[in-house]
């Protein structure tokens, strides 16, 4: 990881692709570990200040909480871009209550095909089409897993099809730009050959694991380097991104914007590690 910025509060830095948040079996390699050697002390003290709070009777200060280190969000495995880590519990769970904008660049490719497994085919269809027409959409759809680790969007529409599935209760908003505004002539679904690259600025607020990428898979449009969506594979994709075709996936959270102690924060990516990621 890179350090990029910090203040009283807080830390912000570049995660590069192929590096999990925290540590998961079978590899130790980490965001939080690499947060632990560069702040050995400061760690400590967090997890310190962590004990007193549970010992008092604090539940928020969990053991997530203390585990990560101050780690106020998680990026997927191979996305890349912005990561932060509270100095302190405190600061931690106040960040956690409040409204974070992320801001990622996507680089999709279009697949000219809706993919298997979502019961309203013709209403993707429609909505990648209004996309393609707009040049933005704001998606909103519960989420459910299937195939282990993966997910799937449903839209409210599609809710009385899984009687018998798992939804998660949140309606989760996610809103799809073209930085353009429209598609280029020759760009929109009716003249896009397959896997054509096309590029979206992408905001969530509230995440949730692969929410982007399973939603801009579910559009037509999956990440290059995204296999597991749908995607072209990394040695094809290194044609239209440097991330992807160096194992990671075409997406990259470029921007953060929110509002803490009385004070408006926007960050972005340096150019330097923009121009790095550009694929077209």
């Amino acid at each position: 990881m890179r350090l990029l910025d910090e203040n009283s509060d807080f830390r912000l830095f570049y995660k590069p692709p192929l590096l999990h948040s925290v540590s998961v079996r079978g590899s130790i390699d980490s965001c939080v570990r690499a947060y632990e050697s560069g702040f050995r002390d400061d760690c400590a003290k967090f997890r310190s200040v962590c004990q007193k709070m549970r010992s008092d009777g604090n539940a928020v200060a969990d053991d997530a909480v203390f585990q990560e280190a101050g780690l106020l969000y998680r990026l997927d495995y191979p996305t890349s871009g912005l990561v932060v880590f509270a100095k302190n519990p405190q600061v931690l769970i106040a960040m956690r209550g409040i409204d974070i904008v992320k801001t990622y660049e996507a680089r999709c490719c279009f697949a000219n095909r809706i993919p298997d497994g979502l019961f309203l085919k013709d209403e993707y269809a429609r909505l990648s089409k209004r996309l393609a027409k707009e040049g933005h959409l704001v998606f909103k759809s519960y989420f459910r897993s299937y195939e282990g680790n993966r997910v799937r969007p449903v839209l409210e529409s599609e809710v009385s099809h899984y009687k018998n599935k798992r939804i998660l209760p949140l309606l989760r908003a996610t809103r799809i730009d073209l930085p353009n505004g429209i598609m280029a002539p020759g760009e929109s679904m009716a003249g896009c050959a397959a896997f054509s690259p096309v590029r979206f600025d992408v905001r969530i607020t509230k995440g949730f694991r692969h929410q982007i990428r399973s939603v801009l898979s579910s559009l037509a449009f999956p990440i290059v380097g995204d296999v597991e969506y749908g995607g072209i594979d990394g040695k094809a994709a290194g044609a239209f991104s440097q991330e992807a075709g160096a194992g990671g996936i075409g997406l990259v959270c470029a921007g953060l914007e929110f509002r803490f102690e009385n004070k408006s924060y926007k960050l972005e990516l340096p150019d330097e590690i923009r121009v790095q990621s550009k694929c077209f």
